[in-house]
């Protein structure tokens, strides 16, 4: 289930711009929550390398603690928009 902040930001009226932004977010996370959630549990439990324990890899270590890529493309959309 997306997150409940969203649902109320989607749907508030004082803020149309806000509102639709959210309203799309909210629609695509709901729409893609069953393989939101299968992405991050194909990953658990599997060791991971981040490129060292107290330097990690940025980017290694980014790539492990954002295992959703559908979950990731919809973040990065709202970001951009």
């Amino acid at each position: 289930m997306p997150p409940t902040g969203l649902k109320p930001l989607a749907s508030q009226d004082k803020d149309k711009e806000l509102a639709e932004k959210f309203s799309k977010v909210y629609a695509e996370l709901k729409e893609n929550e069953d393989k939101i959630l299968s992405e991050i549990a194909a990953t658990e439990g599997k060791p991971t390398d981040v490129g060292g324990w107290y330097h990690p890899d940025d980017e290694k270590a980014e790539k492990a603690m954002r295992p959703s890529e559908t979950l990731n493309r919809i973040i990065n959309n709202l970001l951009e928009s």
